[in-house]
């Protein structure tokens, strides 16, 4: 931790009072990032403690793709359309009956 004079500590303190809830959160997330990242720079994505993904500023490798994507650029370009159906009739077209509910 670094040492802040007493105006130097004075004025961040007034800077964070001036942040709304969601800017300190964010900033504070920021933060957890970039010292969690320090300690593990072979990770590219760091998992907050608000369960949320946020990219390791010290990551120095090749690109990865975001921890909840599940399927690659290549593998959704290689899928076949079918774009002679509009999307909800071919979104339904396995339903038999009318009154199907799904949940």
């Amino acid at each position: 931790m670094t040492d802040l004079t007493y105006a130097a500590e004075k004025e961040q303190a007034l800077h964070e009072e001036s942040l709304s809830r969601g800017e300190y959160l964010n900033a504070a997330v920021r933060q957890y990032a970039g010292a969690y990242g320090a300690e593990r720079t072979e990770s590219a994505w760091i998992l907050s403690p608000f369960d949320t993904w946020e990219k390791n500023p010290h990551y120095n490798g090749p690109a990865q793709p975001h921890p909840e994507d599940y399927q690659s650029d290549e593998e959704i370009a290689a899928e076949p359309t079918n774009d002679s159906q509009p999307f909800e009739e071919a979104r339904w077209s396995h339903v038999e009956d009318d009154t199907y509910l799904p949940f």
